[in-house]
């Protein structure tokens, strides 16, 4: 599948940036935005070099930015509708502790899970009523079980998930036009999980990159896990009972 043009949003992510590099043959112009602008001049610049038609950026904080509507923003840019957005932005906690911060877990709560409904809310809107277009979202294996470590993380992502089944049943029943696409990686090696011990299942961006583009060429929709074996191990994963993971230091 080819299409017009694809909004980025958290675009600086090196999983946005390598999905972004892996889809200048089959999409011809970009609106990328994010934070920090100097990397986001780059990664236009970079695209360019590849062979994009056209790379337009957009400033964007998901801490400051609650009432922004980036799909006409974008639309003013193109001239059109975005074709697919892609919602990639995230915060990882450092701190073991964050649980416990109000503070922390507010901001982790607005990066993760309120920026990314308040954009599917207006992506909603612009879609059904032009009729198509895909979402997709990077959410997290993490969402599927709760752990000791990382569960505030966890917890936004799974608020995530449960909303977006919910937007693509919904457009199940309207259009199969309307592509709703829940990304869910591994462990990734990004400056992200820099601080975290290195497992031995871990993936870089790069491939999940390509495997984002690659599911959004050919119009997957649902939850997709990435790598593919992720499924069945988080469908074990669900079925254990708690006291087990009580034993397991994980």
């Amino acid at each position: 599948m080819t299409f017009s043009s694809m909004l980025i949003v958290g675009a600086t992510s090196q999983i946005a940036s390598h999905t972004a590099y892996a889809l200048v043959p089959h999409c011809r112009r970009f609106v990328l935005a994010a934070r920090n602008s100097e990397r986001l001049a780059l990664l236009a610049d970079d695209l360019r070099h590849r062979g994009a038609e056209a790379v337009y950026t957009l400033p964007y904080d998901a801490e400051q930015d609650t009432d922004r509507d980036l799909i006409e923003e974008a639309c003013a840019l193109l001239g059109e509708l975005p074709t697919v957005v892609l919602i990639a932005h995230a915060v990882l906690p450092r701190d073991d502790q964050a649980y416990r911060s109000k503070q922390t877990t507010r901001e982790v709560l607005q990066i993760n899970t309120s920026s990314v409904l308040a954009l599917c809310a207006t992506i909603a809107s612009h879609f059904e009523e032009r009729g198509y277009g895909t979402v997709a979202v990077i959410s997290s294996v993490a969402a599927d079980r709760a752990r000791r470590s990382n569960f505030l993380y966890a917890a936004t992502k799974a608020a995530l998930d449960v909303y977006l089944d919910g937007l693509a049943l919904r457009w199940q029943a309207q259009s199969p036009a309307l592509r709703v696409l829940t990304i869910k990686p591994g462990f990734v090696r990004t400056p992200m999980t820099a601080h975290l011990e290195r497992v031995p299942f871990s993936v870089s961006a790069e491939r999940v990159g390509r495997s984002i583009a690659r599911l959004i060429i050919h119009g997957s929709t649902g939850r997709r896990y990435i790598p593919w074996w992720w499924r069945p191990v988080m469908l074990i994963a669900r079925c254990l009972p708690r006291w087990v993971m009580q034993r397991v230091r994980l």
